[in-house]
């Protein structure tokens, strides 16, 4: 099925010291520790297992950020790695291969994707952003990233930038067809704060829409199961110093415009990281909820008329957030995301079965001090996979993990 730093951010738009450099709201959340280490409980979703995937040579800080599986033989992981460069792997039905990045990025810093969406085997999209030094005055210090996926290679498309704009960040991508894509992300004006951004690629060239915002917004995640219809999600909030509510809009065809979407009781700041929609009436998005320094899962509920927030579970412990999701079905979804014990983060994963959402128990690899998952992609019900990183001391690397 496919899938699908800028001045100011809203609080805790990007992940604190991780290597891999992830847009608002993939974590919204402040580092924490001190939190009692409990286990989640299995479900009958089905079994995980770490699957082994290459490092790039060098690349002693690497992780994966997303992943799409176009079919069930053919999927492609993006992320980041340690020797400052963009990372691209490749499931061939056997097994992982490291796939040399676009070129074209000569005098940038830290380029990362975060987002992937593969509209066939042969035709994928990924997303990101990249430092542009020397930051001069007014200009873009931090630029929107796009790489194409031609069957063969992958290579740096012409991408635009809004008017005006000193730092752009596309965070999301979604591909109805191979001419059909939308990304979204957000971009900051001097003076004028964060603002929605949407980009549409019409199967020449990318162009910037007009999207609907309301204060500070900004979009991190977007799904289209129509040709003529997007969702798209993320955060929003009525100045640069509070923290943001779930955020979400929708193109009709013709136009964006802000879809009503709830807020966690009591909840001092939700924010909704992806999407996933296995039909026009039907959309599932996760991220998450905080009441004080305790962060919670958020799951929202699209039923074709209203969003609604669904009942989700917590591992015990403080601090739990969901990442990504992917629904090849309207009755099996599957979130993936993390939780600490103690200051160590360990892989979390919920299903969706049709009735309720459960957790599933998660491998996490042998010795590593954390582990986290930060994309998802299933091609049908029993058959996913996960991205993400895992480490210790002396350093990170990527993180894949299979159901089948």
């Amino acid at each position: 099925m496919r899938h699908g730093a800028t001045a100011p951010l809203p609080a805790r738009a990007r992940r604190v010291g991780r290597p891999v450099r992830l847009s608002v709201a993939v974590s919204l959340s402040f580092l924490a520790g001190g939190l009692v280490a409990v286990a989640p409980p299995a479900s009958a979703a089905g079994e995980w297992s770490v699957v082994a995937n290459p490092n790039p040579v060098g690349g002693q800080s690497s992780g994966l950020n997303a992943v799409s599986c176009p079919t069930v033989s053919r999927c492609f992981a993006v992320g980041a790695s340690g020797d400052h460069s963009i990372l691209a792997e490749h499931w061939n039905g056997t097994s992982w291969s490291v796939v040399p990045g676009g070129a074209g990025l000569t005098g940038t810093e830290s380029p990362s994707l975060v987002a992937v969406a593969c509209a066939s085997a042969t035709s994928c999209f990924a997303v990101g952003d990249y430092y542009y030094p020397p930051f001069p005055p007014n200009a873009v210090a931090v630029r929107p990233l796009v790489e194409h996926w031609n069957g063969t290679r992958w290579s740096v498309m012409t991408r635009p930038v809004p008017a005006g704009a000193r730092d752009a960040v596309l965070s999301g991508v979604s591909c109805h067809s191979t001419t059909s894509c939308f990304a979204v992300g957000y971009y900051a004006r001097p003076g004028a704060g964060v603002q929605t951004l949407v980009e549409r690629w019409n199967g020449s060239r990318w162009s910037v829409m007009k999207s609907a915002n309301w204060s500070v917004s900004f979009l991190t995640g977007v799904w289209c199961p129509g040709a003529a219809s997007c969702y798209a999600v993320g955060g929003v909030s009525n100045s640069t110093t509070v923290d943001p509510t779930a955020f979400v809009e929708h193109w009709n065809g013709t136009s964006w415009s802000i879809v009503p979407s709830p807020d966690p009781t009591r909840s001092t700041q939700s924010a909704l990281a992806r999407v996933s929609c296995p039909s026009t009436d039907n959309c599932f998005a996760v991220g998450e909820s905080s009441a004080g320094e305790m962060f919670k899962t958020l799951v929202e509920h699209w039923n074709g008329t209203r969003w609604s927030i669904m009942t989700s579970p917590n591992p015990a412990a403080k601090q739990a957030f969901l990442s990504s999701v992917s629904c090849p079905s309207t009755t099996s979804c599957d979130a993936v995301g993390y939780y600490y014990a103690g200051r160590a983060t360990r892989t979390l994963v919920e299903h969706w079965n049709g009735a309720s959402w459960s957790i599933t128990a998660t491998p996490n690899p042998s010795g590593a001090a954390h582990a986290e998952l930060n994309g998802v992609s299933c091609h049908s019900p029993s058959s996913c996979f996960a991205v993400g990183s895992r480490g210790n001391a002396r350093g990170d690397g990527t993180l894949i993990e299979r159901r089948a």
